[in-house]
């Protein structure tokens, strides 16, 4: 894949050029583990279409999912 860095606090971040060229079975992994999240779902959905597996991995993280299309204030 592509480089992995750690910003802090135990997270990884994956640089999105990485995701367009990881296989459908690491993103869903990636996703599930909460490293690839809603926001970064436009990157990938540019390059395949959406899956059974990413979705129900993106789903198991309800938090992401409002914070990827909440607004500022």
């Amino acid at each position: 894949m592509g480089q992995v860095d750690q910003p802090g606090a135990g997270q990884l971040r994956v640089e999105r050029g990485a995701l367009t060229h990881a296989d459908d079975k690491t993103l869903a992994a990636l996703a599930a583990a909460g490293t690839v999240t809603a926001a970064d779902a436009l990157a990938i959905l540019r390059h395949r279409r959406a899956w059974a597996g990413l979705v129900s991995a993106l789903a198991r993280h309800p938090g992401q999912v409002e914070a990827a299309i909440a607004k500022p204030a």
